[in-house]
C-alpha cells in the first residue's frame, strides 16, 4: 500500500537494499547528469501549495522499524535512504523512502544521538550527552571511523551539547555548538579548523550552507540569522516565539531558492518561508491521525524536491509529504 501511494508522486523507487557508492562511481553518476554535478533537469520550486500526505512509518519500540525518539533525518541524494537520529535509541536507523527498515548503526555509548548529516560516503553524527561528534564511512559496511570531543567544555577540541551540523561541498563540518555560542569547523576527519561565532549568534540549534552563506537557527528571536563564511552577520530572519512566525524550532532546511522549511515543534507543523520571511505556506497541525504532527523536530527535502521528510517525534514515526 505504501508503494503504490509513493508511486503516484515520483519515479521508480530505488532499491530496498543499502547502497554504498565508491567515489569512481559517484563520479560517474554525476558526469552522467545523476549526481551532484548536472542538475538542470532537477524543478527548482516545490510545489509546496500542493503538499499533502503520503505516507507514515515507524512506532515506538527498540526493534528494528521501531523508533525512540527521532530526531534529525538526512537523505542519501544518490539512494534516496532516509537516516534517523534516535535521540533516545542510541542508534541510527535507514530505511527506504517506502519505510522498510535497511540496517540500524549501533552508537556505544552514546546516548543521545541529535544531528545528522551526509556527504558522499561519510556519515556525522553529534551525541547532545556525551558532546561529541562521530564520523562513519559507508563502504561496503558502515564503520565508525573518528570521534571529536573530549568532554563537555569550550577549548579547540571540545564542545558543550552540539546540536545540528551540516557538511560543505569540499567536505568540512559545520557544527552548532550550541551552549558555546558557535559554530565550530571541522575538517572532513573531523580535525579541529576554526570557530565562528558573533555576538547576535545566541545558542545555536542548527546551520546550513548556501555557497556563499551560512544560515543559522538560534534560540531566540529573530531565529534565523544569515553570515558570510568568515561569520560576518548579514541580516535576520523569522521570528521566534510568534504564533505567525516560529513557536519553539530545533532543525530545518534550504531548498534551491533559499526558502526555508522550518520545523516547529511547537506548534506541532511545518513552516516554509520565502527568502523575504513571506510565509508560502503551513503543512500539519498537532495530533496522533493521518498527516499529524505531534512535536516535530527534523525537516529534509529530497533532492528532486518531491518529497518532504519529518521526524514526527513523539508520535515516534516518520511523515513524508508530497509537493507534487
Amino acid at each position: 500500500e505504501l508503494e503504490q501511494k509513493l508511486e503516484e508522486v515520483r519515479a521508480p523507487l530505488p532499491d530496498t537494499r543499502v547502497k554504498f557508492l565508491s567515489d569512481t562511481e559517484r563520479l560517474e553518476r554525476e558526469i552522467a547528469g545523476v549526481g551532484e554535478i548536472i542538475e538542470e533537469e532537477l524543478p527548482t520550486v516545490p510545489r509546496y501549495d500542493l503538499m499533502k500526505s503520503v505516507v507514515a512509518f515507524g512506532k515506538r519500540g527498540q526493534a528494528p522499524g521501531e523508533l525512540l525518539s527521532p530526531v534529525c533525518v538526512a537523505i542519501d541524494d544518490h539512494t534516496g535512504s532516509i537516516y534517523v537520529a534516535e535521540g533516545e535509541g542510541s542508534r541510527i536507523s535507514v530505511f527506504s523512502e517506502t519505510g522498510d527498515i535497511l540496517t540500524t548503526i549501533k552508537l556505544q555509548h552514546m546516548p543521545s544521538p541529535w544531528g545528522i548529516a551526509l556527504h558522499r560516503d561519510n556519515i556525522y553524527v553529534t551525541d547532545y550527552w556525551t558532546h561529541a561528534v562521530l564520523h562513519f564511512k559507508m563502504k561496503q559496511q558502515i564503520r565508525h571511523v573518528a570521534t571529536f570531543g573530549r568532554g563537555r567544555g569550550s577549548s579547540d577540541k571540545q564542545l558543550n551539547y552540539p546540536l545540528g551540523l551540516t557538511v560543505s561541498t569540499d567536505g568540512d563540518v559545520f557544527v552548532a555548538d550550541c551552549d558555546n555560542h558557535r559554530i565550530k569547523i571541522l575538517d572532513p576527519s573531523l580535525r579541529f579548523k576554526r570557530h565562528v561565532t558573533h555576538q547576535s549568534m545566541k545558542k545555536p540549534r542548527d546551520v546550513k550552507l548556501t555557497r556563499d552563506e551560512m544560515y543559522v537557527l538560534c534560540d531566540d528571536s529573530p531565529c534565523v540569522r544569515v553570515f558570510s563564511h568568515a561569520g560576518e552577520m548579514t541580516r535576520s530572519l523569522v521570528t521566534m516565539g510568534d504564533e505567525m512566525q516560529v513557536s519553539n524550532a530545533y532543525f530545518f532546511c534550504l531548498d534551491a531558492q533559499q526558502n526555508l522549511l522550518i520545523s516547529d515543534y511547537g506548534a506541532h507543523n511545518v513552516k516554509i518561508f520565502s527568502k523575504d520571511v513571506t510565509c508560502l505556506h503551513t503543512v500539519g497541525q498537532e495530533g496522533h491521525g493521518r498527516g499529524m504532527l505531534y512535536q516535530p523536530r527534523g525537516v529534509a527535502l529530497t533532492k528532486d524536491l518531491n518529497l518532504v521528510i519529518v521526524s514526527n517525534n513523539k508520535n515516534f514515526r516518520l511523515q513524508i509529504f508530497s509537493c507534487k
